[in-house]
């Protein structure tokens, strides 16, 4: 049994030696103006991308953990 408390652990740095992002097919700036309102996911890079139906904005950010997600819209978030 355990009785007191348990010492943090070292702090575990960001990701950094290997290339893994996520991405999520989502509205961007409506995703973007959520991150920011908590002070998530660090200053956003933006890319005007071409596509058959006109530009589109993606967006990359990182998680805490410095994993970058990938923001971008997609069929499912257009009406």
């Amino acid at each position: 049994m355990l009785v007191g408390s348990v010492p943090d652990g070292p702090a575990v740095p960001p990701l950094r030696t290997v290339f893994l992002m996520l991405s999520f097919f989502v509205d961007v700036e409506a995703a973007l103006g959520r991150l920011a309102s908590p002070g998530l996911g660090g200053s956003p890079r933006r890319v005007a991308q071409p596509a058959p139906g006109g530009p589109i904005t993606i967006a990359t950010v990182r998680d805490p953990d410095g994993l970058l997600i990938l923001l971008t819209p997609g069929p499912i978030t257009r009406r």
